[in-house]
């Protein structure tokens, strides 16, 4: 169901308002959009390396 709602939400936001202002927001958005998903990515990674080491001293 998650993936549904994620499908259907992530195509309406590109297109959002006014086509040529979009297109210059989006070119000064991308390394701040690049920064997040890095970011993101080592939140994940450091809560699955937490959640392994945490099941090495449970089991």
């Amino acid at each position: 169901m998650s993936h549904d709602a994620h499908a259907s939400a992530a195509p309406a936001a590109p297109g959002a308002p006014g086509a040529p202002d979009d297109a210059r927001t989006l070119d000064a958005q991308t390394p701040a959009v690049r920064d997040a998903g890095k970011i993101l990515l080592i939140v994940l990674a450091s809560i699955v390396a937490f959640a392994g080491i945490v099941q090495l001293f449970v089991l």
